[in-house]
Parts: structure tokens; sequence; C-alpha cells
């Protein structure tokens, strides 16, 4: 079965999701500070509006740096 963009997309939000889960869970305000820092502030005006609208070949890569080659 091929991963269609919007399942790429997914993917990606949610690894992202887990990732604040966890740290939350585990008190680690220290990261969640950085990542917020991060995430909020240097990229304010890249964040999730341009997730939304961003390039099918960026979330390509950006799907197989996160989880390898795509079954096609």
């Amino acid at each position: 079965m091929k991963v269609t963009i919007e399942d790429m997309k997914e993917a990606i939000v949610e690894n992202e999701m887990e990732y604040v889960r966890e740290i939350v869970f585990k008190n680690r305000w220290d990261e969640l500070f950085d990542y917020v820092y991060a995430h909020f502030f240097d990229s304010r005006l890249q964040s999730y509006r341009s997730f939304k609208h961003i390039d099918d070949k960026d979330i390509i890569e950006l799907y197989t740096d996160m989880y390898g080659d795509i079954d096609e």
C-alpha cells in the first residue's frame, strides 16, 4: 500500500505530539522550554500554518528522514 502525503503529514505530527507528551509526562521542563522556544520563536512564521501548505516533495523528504524509504 502506497503511503499518501496526508498519511505522511499525520505521522509527522503524531511523532511530534508523542515527543511533547514524553517531555511533559517525564517532567523535563527545561527540554520542553527549549522545544517551545525553538518551535515558536525561531519558526513563528513557518509553524503549523506553513506545515499545512508545505510542498509534497518536502513532506516526502521529512517523512523518509524520520521513517526510512517509502514502499511504493
